[in-house]
């Protein structure tokens, strides 16, 4: 999709109260920014009926495969030729994964048929139906309670939901911006908070504080009767949104540059990365795709521990892994042509995966966990590798 090309009344396309499903490729070398993204986060609803809107982002996946009439050319001849196709899925594959969302959606909001809503929440349990691929996949529905979107103010430890408050400790980045593309001028119109940290383990082991020393923690501390106006139960899910920024943590000892010297300066590393020891040869540019996925498969995993607390000081910590892995880092190389950056932007384009973390997981880890006394919310960093997470919508759903 593309967005904001029909403006009614010079202002954004509003979306309310309608089932939505929106689809990207990391490959789309028409409409290589996920736009739908911008409208996803337009989506409202406001009556007492249920609705949800969800998205798909598939890695491998071009603009014009989803039919049976575009192809694999996105550009069209004489330029086509400089594409790279053999990244990209088959047609045949392309279209398997609209033939399952599709119906599944059409199903699901034209005959009332909820039992697809599971493949919309988690890809992964259609995953015998799908193409072996990298899927990113967000869901929120109308039962979602926010407690922070990051789009009420400029303060950092305010929440959306009131009578909250945010706090953190030993962060190496810590700022609330609007999420951006591709190309570092756009921007999903989409306000997040970054954190970063330095790697707790590594850096205890140089200071000689391994017992001492705290690991980096985000806090969200809820109200006192968060548990009624949030409905909390065993039933209920902690819910938000979460990439990796692949983006490195300053030097606190370096000095800081100008925002706009900073982009230029990363964008102009990223041209060189991607053209590195690359010519026009479709041979060569298929080498570099594998060496760079061995590359990727080499990266540690991002480790987060989620703990939660209650008013009486009982908390529970259970690995982010054990309910799913965040997504690696997808970059994408649209072409054989060596600066292709220029036209692109930054071959990694951030992109939201929803967590839906069900509060009876920590019951069932300590039977005297109470989620109707939960106040505190706590992602530990720092096990592994250092890194600087995007998260989004935090809150909480039925």
């Amino acid at each position: 999709p593309s967005d904001q090309q029909y403006r009614p009344a010079g202002r954004p396309t509003p979306l309310e109260n309608v089932n939505y499903f929106v689809i990207q490729g990391a490959h789309d070398a028409d409409v290589s920014l996920f736009m739908g993204d911008r409208q996803y986060n337009r989506v409202r609803f406001t009556d007492d009926q249920y609705w949800f809107k969800t998205s798909l982002y598939t890695y491998r996946s071009n603009h014009g495969q989803f039919n049976t009439v575009w192809g694999d050319n996105d550009w069209g001849q004489p330029m086509g030729l400089m594409l790279n196709r053999k990244t990209l899925l088959s047609g045949e594959e392309q279209r398997t994964i609209a033939k399952v969302y599709f119906t599944a959606f059409l199903e699901t909001t034209l005959r009332a048929d909820s039992s697809y809503m599971p493949l919309f929440r988690d890809y992964r349990v259609a995953a015998d139906w799908l193409p072996e691929d990298i899927y990113i996949n967000r869901f929120t529905d109308s039962t979602f309670q926010v407690v922070c979107n990051y789009e009420e103010d400029v303060d950092v430890t305010s929440t959306t939901m009131e009578g909250a408050k945010i706090s953190a400790d030993n962060l190496g980045v810590w700022k609330e911006a609007d999420l951006r593309t591709r190309v570092s001028r756009s921007t999903k119109q989409d306000h997040v908070v970054h954190l970063g940290w330095r790697g707790f383990e590594d850096e205890a082991e140089e200071t000689e504080e391994t017992e001492e020393k705290s690991p980096p923690i985000y806090m969200v501390q809820l109200p006192e009767d968060a548990g009624d106006i949030l409905g909390l139960s065993s039933e209920s899910f902690l819910v938000f949104d979460l990439s990796d920024a692949d983006d490195k943590v300053p030097d606190p000892d370096a000095e800081e540059d100008d925002e706009n010297e900073d982009d230029a300066e990363n964008e102009e590393n990223n041209q060189e990365n991607q053209t590195k020891d690359v010519n026009n040869n479709e041979d060569e540019a298929e080498s570099e795709k594998d060496e760079e996925e061995k590359e990727q498969k080499k990266k540690e995993p991002i480790e987060i521990t989620l703990e939660l607390v209650t008013d009486e000081g009982l908390s529970v910590r259970l690995p982010l892994s054990r309910f799913r892995s965040l997504p690696p880092v997808t970059k994408s190389r649209f072409s054989k042509i060596p600066n292709e950056g220029e036209i692109y932007g930054k071959a990694y384009e951030p992109t939201l995966q929803t967590f839906e973390i069900p509060l009876k997981a920590f019951v069932a880890e300590n039977p005297e966990f109470d989620p109707q006394r939960l106040r505190t919310i706590r992602f530990i960093f720092g096990q592994g590798r250092e890194g600087v997470v995007i998260l989004d919508n935090l809150g909480f759903s039925r």
